[in-house]
Protein backbone atom coordinates (compact mmCIF):
# COMPACT_ATOMS: atom_id res chain seq x y z
CA UNK A 1 0.00 0.00 0.00
CA UNK A 2 0.63 3.97 -0.33
CA UNK A 3 3.05 3.15 -3.14
CA UNK A 4 2.93 4.48 -6.70
CA UNK A 5 3.92 0.53 -7.78
CA UNK A 6 1.52 -1.03 -5.71
CA UNK A 7 3.32 -3.13 -3.30
CA UNK A 8 0.28 -4.53 -1.90
CA UNK A 9 -0.84 -5.68 -4.88
CA UNK A 10 -0.35 -9.63 -5.79
CA UNK A 11 -0.45 -11.60 -8.61
CA UNK A 12 -4.04 -13.40 -9.15
CA UNK A 13 -5.68 -11.34 -6.95
CA UNK A 14 -8.59 -8.77 -7.22
CA UNK A 15 -8.13 -4.87 -6.97
CA UNK A 16 -11.34 -2.97 -5.94
CA UNK A 17 -11.58 0.46 -6.36
CA UNK A 18 -14.85 1.49 -3.91
CA UNK A 19 -14.74 5.37 -4.15
CA UNK A 20 -18.20 5.45 -5.31
CA UNK A 21 -19.76 3.50 -2.66
CA UNK A 22 -21.90 4.88 0.07
CA UNK A 23 -19.40 8.14 1.87
CA UNK A 24 -20.93 7.63 5.44
CA UNK A 25 -18.44 9.48 7.30
CA UNK A 26 -19.41 13.27 6.42
CA UNK A 27 -22.79 12.27 8.42
CA UNK A 28 -21.70 9.51 9.95
CA UNK A 29 -21.35 10.69 13.84
CA UNK A 30 -23.43 8.73 16.52
CA UNK A 31 -23.32 10.30 20.05
CA UNK A 32 -24.99 7.53 22.15
CA UNK A 33 -26.84 8.11 25.13
CA UNK A 34 -25.83 6.84 28.42
CA UNK A 35 -29.54 5.93 29.55
CA UNK A 36 -29.13 2.30 27.16
CA UNK A 37 -26.14 1.29 29.44
CA UNK A 38 -27.17 -2.44 30.64
CA UNK A 39 -29.64 -2.61 27.73
CA UNK A 40 -29.41 -6.31 25.57
CA UNK A 41 -27.89 -6.14 22.72
CA UNK A 42 -30.52 -6.10 19.65
CA UNK A 43 -31.02 -9.01 17.25
CA UNK A 44 -30.17 -6.49 14.56
CA UNK A 45 -27.22 -5.22 16.61
CA UNK A 46 -28.18 -1.61 15.89
CA UNK A 47 -27.33 -0.73 19.31
CA UNK A 48 -24.28 -2.54 19.85
CA UNK A 49 -21.44 0.03 18.43
CA UNK A 50 -22.80 2.41 21.20
CA UNK A 51 -23.24 -0.23 23.78
CA UNK A 52 -19.90 -1.34 23.61
CA UNK A 53 -18.39 2.62 22.88
CA UNK A 54 -20.03 3.27 26.47
CA UNK A 55 -18.05 0.57 27.95
CA UNK A 56 -14.95 2.32 26.95
CA UNK A 57 -16.43 5.10 29.02
CA UNK A 58 -16.71 6.43 25.28
CA UNK A 59 -19.77 8.31 23.79
CA UNK A 60 -18.90 8.85 20.09
CA UNK A 61 -18.62 6.78 17.04
CA UNK A 62 -18.00 7.32 13.37
CA UNK A 63 -18.75 4.97 10.19
CA UNK A 64 -17.02 5.40 7.41
CA UNK A 65 -17.77 3.57 4.43
CA UNK A 66 -15.31 1.08 2.51
CA UNK A 67 -14.42 3.61 -0.15
CA UNK A 68 -13.96 6.68 2.39
CA UNK A 69 -9.97 7.45 3.14
CA UNK A 70 -8.45 9.88 5.87
CA UNK A 71 -8.96 13.23 3.90
CA UNK A 72 -12.88 12.09 4.05
CA UNK A 73 -12.52 10.81 7.64
CA UNK A 74 -10.75 14.11 8.85
CA UNK A 75 -12.63 16.48 7.00
CA UNK A 76 -15.68 15.18 8.55
CA UNK A 77 -14.63 15.41 11.70
CA UNK A 78 -13.54 18.89 11.35
CA UNK A 79 -17.00 19.85 10.03
CA UNK A 80 -18.57 18.40 13.02
CA UNK A 81 -16.04 19.91 15.08
CA UNK A 82 -16.46 23.31 13.97
CA UNK A 83 -20.42 23.16 14.25
CA UNK A 84 -20.76 21.69 18.12
CA UNK A 85 -17.70 22.87 19.27
CA UNK A 86 -14.81 20.75 19.14
CA UNK A 87 -15.69 17.42 20.84
CA UNK A 88 -14.05 14.97 18.60
CA UNK A 89 -10.60 13.38 18.34
CA UNK A 90 -10.28 10.16 15.76
CA UNK A 91 -7.04 8.07 15.42
CA UNK A 92 -5.87 7.72 12.26
CA UNK A 93 -2.81 7.75 9.51
CA UNK A 94 -0.93 10.33 8.56
CA UNK A 95 -1.73 10.66 5.01
CA UNK A 96 -4.94 11.97 3.44
CA UNK A 97 -5.08 8.95 0.91
CA UNK A 98 -5.19 6.64 3.16
CA UNK A 99 -7.87 4.49 3.69
CA UNK A 100 -8.96 3.30 7.14
CA UNK A 101 -9.75 -0.30 5.42
CA UNK A 102 -6.26 -0.90 4.61
CA UNK A 103 -4.62 0.83 7.72
CA UNK A 104 -6.56 -0.39 10.15
CA UNK A 105 -6.54 -3.89 9.67
CA UNK A 106 -2.90 -4.26 9.49
CA UNK A 107 -2.32 -2.85 12.53
CA UNK A 108 -2.36 0.96 12.46
CA UNK A 109 0.09 3.34 13.81
CA UNK A 110 -1.04 6.62 15.20
CA UNK A 111 2.30 8.38 15.44
CA UNK A 112 0.60 12.14 14.48
CA UNK A 113 -2.78 11.46 16.11
CA UNK A 114 -2.58 9.97 19.96
CA UNK A 115 -1.94 6.49 19.11
CA UNK A 116 -0.08 6.19 22.48
CA UNK A 117 -2.96 7.44 23.94
CA UNK A 118 -5.82 5.55 22.23
CA UNK A 119 -4.63 2.46 20.92
CA UNK A 120 -3.60 1.37 17.14
CA UNK A 121 -6.09 1.29 14.53
CA UNK A 122 -7.15 -2.00 14.81
CA UNK A 123 -8.51 -1.38 18.32
CA UNK A 124 -10.16 1.95 17.34
CA UNK A 125 -12.75 -0.73 15.40
CA UNK A 126 -16.38 -1.18 17.18
CA UNK A 127 -18.20 -3.08 14.38
CA UNK A 128 -17.56 -4.47 11.62
CA UNK A 129 -19.92 -4.57 7.63
CA UNK A 130 -17.91 -6.78 5.07
CA UNK A 131 -19.33 -8.75 2.09
CA UNK A 132 -17.82 -12.57 2.38
CA UNK A 133 -16.29 -14.84 -0.19
CA UNK A 134 -19.65 -16.61 -0.49
CA UNK A 135 -21.26 -13.53 -1.34
CA UNK A 136 -23.18 -13.05 1.96
CA UNK A 137 -23.09 -9.61 3.76
CA UNK A 138 -23.32 -9.69 7.31
CA UNK A 139 -22.28 -7.09 10.30
CA UNK A 140 -20.72 -8.15 13.77
CA UNK A 141 -18.74 -7.03 16.78
CA UNK A 142 -18.72 -8.01 20.36
CA UNK A 143 -21.87 -8.90 21.90
CA UNK A 144 -20.24 -9.61 25.39
CA UNK A 145 -17.28 -8.25 27.10
CA UNK A 146 -15.50 -7.81 30.71
CA UNK A 147 -13.62 -5.70 32.45
CA UNK A 148 -10.01 -6.19 32.15
CA UNK A 149 -8.52 -3.29 34.02
CA UNK A 150 -7.26 -5.44 36.98
CA UNK A 151 -4.94 -7.13 34.17
CA UNK A 152 -3.51 -3.77 33.50
CA UNK A 153 -5.99 -3.63 30.27
CA UNK A 154 -8.10 -0.20 29.30
CA UNK A 155 -10.75 -1.53 27.32
CA UNK A 156 -12.77 -4.54 27.92
CA UNK A 157 -12.16 -8.43 26.98
CA UNK A 158 -14.39 -9.78 24.22
CA UNK A 159 -15.94 -12.74 25.58
CA UNK A 160 -18.50 -13.21 22.11
CA UNK A 161 -18.85 -11.82 19.05
CA UNK A 162 -21.83 -12.03 17.12
CA UNK A 163 -23.28 -11.32 13.97
CA UNK A 164 -26.04 -10.93 11.45
CA UNK A 165 -27.01 -11.69 7.96
CA UNK A 166 -28.72 -9.67 5.11
CA UNK A 167 -31.72 -11.65 3.92
CA UNK A 168 -33.01 -8.85 0.88
CA UNK A 169 -29.57 -8.68 -0.69
CA UNK A 170 -31.33 -6.78 -3.84
CA UNK A 171 -32.34 -4.36 -1.96
CA UNK A 172 -30.44 -1.23 -3.04
CA UNK A 173 -31.97 1.00 -0.54
CA UNK A 174 -30.37 0.80 2.79
CA UNK A 175 -33.50 1.73 4.82
CA UNK A 176 -34.88 -0.73 3.80
CA UNK A 177 -31.83 -3.45 4.79
CA UNK A 178 -32.76 -6.06 6.81
CA UNK A 179 -30.55 -8.10 9.19
CA UNK A 180 -31.57 -10.97 10.80
CA UNK A 181 -29.75 -14.16 12.07
CA UNK A 182 -27.83 -16.22 9.89
CA UNK A 183 -29.16 -19.43 7.77
CA UNK A 184 -28.60 -22.81 9.22
CA UNK A 185 -25.83 -23.85 6.54
CA UNK A 186 -24.43 -20.35 7.53
CA UNK A 187 -20.29 -21.66 7.90
CA UNK A 188 -18.35 -18.57 9.33
CA UNK A 189 -17.49 -18.42 13.33
CA UNK A 190 -18.02 -14.36 13.68
CA UNK A 191 -15.42 -15.08 16.63
CA UNK A 192 -12.80 -16.07 14.28
CA UNK A 193 -13.58 -13.38 11.95
CA UNK A 194 -13.32 -10.52 14.20
CA UNK A 195 -9.74 -11.82 15.09
CA UNK A 196 -8.76 -12.83 12.11
CA UNK A 197 -9.79 -8.95 10.28
CA UNK A 198 -8.11 -7.02 13.10
CA UNK A 199 -4.89 -7.42 12.48
CA UNK A 200 -4.48 -10.23 9.60
CA UNK A 201 -6.13 -7.85 6.93
CA UNK A 202 -9.88 -6.52 6.02
CA UNK A 203 -9.36 -7.53 2.22
CA UNK A 204 -8.13 -11.09 3.17
CA UNK A 205 -11.11 -12.01 4.49
CA UNK A 206 -13.92 -10.30 2.14
CA UNK A 207 -14.78 -7.00 1.20
CA UNK A 208 -15.25 -4.27 4.10
CA UNK A 209 -18.49 -2.27 3.25
CA UNK A 210 -18.03 0.04 6.16
CA UNK A 211 -16.76 -0.01 9.76
CA UNK A 212 -17.69 1.91 13.24
CA UNK A 213 -14.97 3.30 14.84
CA UNK A 214 -14.24 4.86 18.12
CA UNK A 215 -14.32 8.77 18.70
CA UNK A 216 -12.21 10.18 21.81
CA UNK A 217 -13.23 13.60 23.81
CA UNK A 218 -11.16 16.51 21.73
CA UNK A 219 -7.56 17.27 23.18
CA UNK A 220 -5.51 19.99 22.09
CA UNK A 221 -2.45 19.45 20.28
CA UNK A 222 0.75 21.23 19.73
CA UNK A 223 3.37 20.03 16.88
CA UNK A 224 7.45 20.23 17.69
CA UNK A 225 9.11 20.77 14.61
CA UNK A 226 13.08 20.45 14.94
CA UNK A 227 15.08 23.03 12.92
CA UNK A 228 12.35 23.90 10.41
CA UNK A 229 10.94 27.33 11.99
CA UNK A 230 11.56 30.03 10.68
CA UNK A 231 14.30 28.11 8.24
CA UNK A 232 16.60 25.29 8.44
CA UNK A 233 20.48 26.81 10.18
CA UNK A 234 23.44 25.41 10.55
CA UNK A 235 23.28 25.70 14.07
CA UNK A 236 20.59 23.45 14.01
CA UNK A 237 21.95 20.87 11.30
CA UNK A 238 25.08 20.31 13.42
CA UNK A 239 23.08 19.11 16.90
CA UNK A 240 20.27 17.10 14.24
CA UNK A 241 22.18 13.74 16.19
CA UNK A 242 21.55 14.92 19.80
CA UNK A 243 17.80 15.96 18.52
CA UNK A 244 17.17 12.30 17.27
CA UNK A 245 18.44 11.04 20.72
CA UNK A 246 16.00 13.71 23.40
CA UNK A 247 13.19 12.68 20.65
CA UNK A 248 14.01 8.87 21.88
CA UNK A 249 14.53 9.34 25.29
CA UNK A 250 11.72 11.49 25.62
CA UNK A 251 9.14 9.12 23.70
CA UNK A 252 10.59 5.87 24.83
CA UNK A 253 12.88 6.26 27.93
CA UNK A 254 11.18 9.55 29.67
CA UNK A 255 12.71 8.82 33.11
CA UNK A 256 15.67 9.91 31.74
CA UNK A 257 15.00 13.55 31.47
CA UNK A 258 12.67 13.89 34.27
CA UNK A 259 9.78 13.49 32.17
CA UNK A 260 6.57 11.19 33.47
CA UNK A 261 4.99 8.78 31.71
CA UNK A 262 1.95 10.50 31.07
CA UNK A 263 3.44 13.35 29.65
CA UNK A 264 5.63 11.18 27.43
CA UNK A 265 2.28 9.27 26.32
CA UNK A 266 1.10 12.47 25.07
CA UNK A 267 3.68 12.44 22.29
CA UNK A 268 4.30 10.51 19.32
CA UNK A 269 6.29 11.19 15.85
CA UNK A 270 6.04 9.61 12.18
CA UNK A 271 9.17 8.28 10.35
CA UNK A 272 10.33 11.59 9.93
CA UNK A 273 13.16 13.46 11.38
CA UNK A 274 11.54 16.96 12.66
CA UNK A 275 8.24 15.93 13.86
CA UNK A 276 6.92 15.79 17.69
CA UNK A 277 3.18 15.84 17.70
CA UNK A 278 1.56 16.07 21.39
CA UNK A 279 -1.93 16.30 22.61
CA UNK A 280 -3.23 17.49 26.06
CA UNK A 281 -0.19 18.40 28.72
CA UNK A 282 3.36 17.60 27.90
CA UNK A 283 6.41 19.43 28.95
CA UNK A 284 8.76 18.70 25.78
CA UNK A 285 10.35 22.67 25.60
CA UNK A 286 10.78 22.16 29.55
CA UNK A 287 12.94 18.70 28.45
CA UNK A 288 14.50 20.20 25.50
CA UNK A 289 16.07 22.74 27.29
CA UNK A 290 17.11 20.14 30.62
CA UNK A 291 18.79 17.79 27.92
CA UNK A 292 20.47 20.44 26.22
CA UNK A 293 22.47 21.79 29.59
CA UNK A 294 22.89 18.06 30.63
CA UNK A 295 24.96 17.52 26.89
CA UNK A 296 26.61 20.73 27.43
CA UNK A 297 25.18 22.30 24.63
CA UNK A 298 25.13 25.57 26.06
CA UNK A 299 24.18 28.14 22.95
CA UNK A 300 21.45 30.07 23.91
CA UNK A 301 20.34 29.25 19.63
CA UNK A 302 20.09 25.33 20.21
CA UNK A 303 17.14 25.71 22.59
CA UNK A 304 15.23 27.92 19.39
CA UNK A 305 15.72 25.16 17.04
CA UNK A 306 13.06 23.22 18.50
CA UNK A 307 9.71 25.08 18.55
CA UNK A 308 6.33 24.45 18.67
CA UNK A 309 3.16 25.63 16.80
CA UNK A 310 0.56 26.41 18.97
CA UNK A 311 -3.36 27.08 17.51
CA UNK A 312 -3.05 24.17 15.21
CA UNK A 313 -6.79 22.39 16.31
CA UNK A 314 -6.21 19.43 15.49
CA UNK A 315 -3.06 17.47 12.91
CA UNK A 316 -5.59 17.49 10.14
CA UNK A 317 -6.13 20.91 10.54
CA UNK A 318 -2.64 21.71 10.43
CA UNK A 319 -1.73 19.68 7.50
CA UNK A 320 -4.46 21.08 5.29
CA UNK A 321 -2.87 24.41 6.43
CA UNK A 322 0.56 23.39 5.88
CA UNK A 323 -0.68 22.28 2.65
CA UNK A 324 -2.58 25.40 1.83
CA UNK A 325 -0.80 26.07 -1.58
CA UNK A 326 -0.63 22.29 -2.85
CA UNK A 327 -2.54 21.08 -6.41
CA UNK A 328 -5.81 20.11 -4.29
CA UNK A 329 -6.57 23.00 -1.09
CA UNK A 330 -8.50 22.31 1.61
CA UNK A 331 -7.98 18.24 1.58
CA UNK A 332 -5.50 16.47 3.91
CA UNK A 333 -2.50 15.70 1.53
CA UNK A 334 -0.32 12.52 1.02
CA UNK A 335 1.90 13.18 3.81
CA UNK A 336 4.43 11.10 3.38
CA UNK A 337 3.69 10.58 -0.63
CA UNK A 338 3.60 7.46 -1.58
CA UNK A 339 7.19 5.50 -2.94
CA UNK A 340 8.08 5.61 -6.39
CA UNK A 341 9.89 2.48 -6.06
CA UNK A 342 9.68 -0.20 -3.28
CA UNK A 343 11.96 0.21 -0.62
CA UNK A 344 15.09 -1.16 -0.29
CA UNK A 345 15.62 -1.39 3.73
CA UNK A 346 13.55 -3.78 6.10
CA UNK A 347 11.37 -2.14 8.79
CA UNK A 348 11.16 -3.24 12.26
CA UNK A 349 9.46 -3.40 15.29
CA UNK A 350 12.38 -2.91 18.34
CA UNK A 351 11.29 -4.62 21.49
CA UNK A 352 10.88 -1.84 24.64
CA UNK A 353 11.96 -4.59 26.75
CA UNK A 354 15.20 -4.79 24.57
CA UNK A 355 15.54 -1.33 23.89
CA UNK A 356 15.33 -0.40 28.18
CA UNK A 357 18.06 -3.13 28.93
CA UNK A 358 21.23 -0.80 28.35
CA UNK A 359 22.53 2.57 26.56
CA UNK A 360 25.01 0.45 24.50
CA UNK A 361 21.30 -1.30 22.82
CA UNK A 362 20.06 2.55 22.06
CA UNK A 363 23.33 3.46 20.34
CA UNK A 364 23.38 0.42 18.36
CA UNK A 365 20.05 1.69 16.74
CA UNK A 366 21.20 5.30 16.26
CA UNK A 367 23.99 3.82 14.46
CA UNK A 368 22.38 1.26 11.97
CA UNK A 369 18.94 2.58 12.07
CA UNK A 370 18.33 4.05 7.89
CA UNK A 371 15.59 6.52 8.83
CA UNK A 372 14.00 8.07 11.83
CA UNK A 373 11.72 5.84 13.78
CA UNK A 374 8.23 5.55 13.36
CA UNK A 375 7.27 6.41 17.59
CA UNK A 376 3.67 5.13 17.99
CA UNK A 377 4.09 2.54 20.64
CA UNK A 378 3.78 2.56 23.85
CA UNK A 379 0.68 3.60 26.45
CA UNK A 380 -2.74 1.89 24.84
CA UNK A 381 -1.35 0.41 21.77
CA UNK A 382 -0.56 -2.07 24.50
CA UNK A 383 -3.15 -1.54 27.37
CA UNK A 384 -5.72 -0.66 24.49
CA UNK A 385 -6.29 -4.65 23.09
CA UNK A 386 -9.53 -5.97 23.45
CA UNK A 387 -7.65 -9.32 23.44
CA UNK A 388 -9.52 -11.10 20.26
CA UNK A 389 -7.57 -9.55 17.38
CA UNK A 390 -4.55 -11.06 15.35
CA UNK A 391 -2.17 -8.06 15.58
CA UNK A 392 1.08 -9.03 16.66
CA UNK A 393 2.54 -9.08 19.89
CA UNK A 394 5.47 -7.45 18.39
CA UNK A 395 3.43 -4.73 17.51
CA UNK A 396 1.89 -4.56 21.29
CA UNK A 397 5.61 -4.87 23.11
CA UNK A 398 7.84 -2.62 20.71
CA UNK A 399 9.10 0.52 21.55
CA UNK A 400 9.26 2.15 17.90
CA UNK A 401 9.48 0.51 14.43
CA UNK A 402 12.79 1.77 12.36
CA UNK A 403 14.58 0.80 9.44
CA UNK A 404 17.20 -1.06 8.87
CA UNK A 405 19.60 -2.41 5.71
CA UNK A 406 18.92 -6.04 5.98
CA UNK A 407 22.29 -6.71 5.77
CA UNK A 408 22.59 -4.72 8.78
CA UNK A 409 19.45 -6.38 10.56
CA UNK A 410 20.28 -9.90 10.32
CA UNK A 411 23.99 -9.60 10.52
CA UNK A 412 24.20 -7.40 13.18
CA UNK A 413 20.70 -6.58 15.11
CA UNK A 414 19.16 -9.75 14.46
CA UNK A 415 21.44 -11.69 16.97
CA UNK A 416 21.64 -8.77 19.88
CA UNK A 417 17.61 -8.86 19.48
Amino acid sequence: GHSYQGASSKKNTLLLNMNRYTHYAPTGITDCDASILGSTVTEDLSNQPCLLSLAKNKSSLLRVGGGENFDKVYRAVIAANEEEGYKYHVVGGAAGTVSPMGWSWQGGLGGTTGGRLYGFGVDQVVQLEMVLPNGVHVKFGPTEWEDASAEGFTVPRTKVVSGVCRSNPDEHDEENWVWERCPEDFDTDFNDLWFAVRGGGGGTWGVVISVFLQLHDYLPVTPYFFNLVPSPTEECSAIAPQFAEFKAQYISVPSLLNVTKEHSLACGSPDAASDIWCYGEENVMQAWTRFLDRNNLTDPAYVACLSGVPEIAGYAEGQIYLASNDRMPGKVPDSPAPMTIGPSVAGVLVPQSWFDESEKNRKTIQEYAKNAPYYAFGGATASGSDQANSLSQAHRNAAFMTYFSPEDFWGNLFPQM
